[in-house]
């Protein structure tokens, strides 16, 4: 909430829940846009609230709910999600590349 609070104009939030039902995140919402900070909403739920009152609601979907019909939540679509954002805005960032291939370079001797 304290980083909610301190969003501006400039900053996007997104804001992942498998049922989009939280209140506390509903919370979140209501101070972000009280900053006129831009929302993303990623649920398990077509029609939640939380995806409702966001600027943008993105849907996943596993395979239990595909099969079954249930809300069952998968951190692996929420990710998957995350990580094509992710790639989405470092292709759309010039330089971007680069600064992560020297990150790789910097944290290399880590991963042996």
């Amino acid at each position: 909430m304290a980083f909610t609070c301190n969003l501006k104009e400039e900053d996007a939030i997104i804001i992942i829940s498998n049922s989009g039902f939280s209140k506390r995140l509903m919370t979140l919402v209501a101070v972000a846009k009280e900053n006129h900070t831009q929302t993303i909403a990623i649920t398990n739920n077509p029609s939640s609230p939380l995806g409702q009152a966001c600027d943008y609601h993105i849907t996943t979907a596993t395979r239990e709910k595909l099969l079954l019909g249930e809300f069952c939540f998968s951190r692996v679509s929420a990710t998957t999600v995350i990580e094509i954002l992710y790639l989405f805005l470092s292709v759309s960032n010039e330089g971007s590349h680069d600064r992560i291939r020297r990150h790789e370079i910097a944290i290399s001797d880590d991963k042996k």
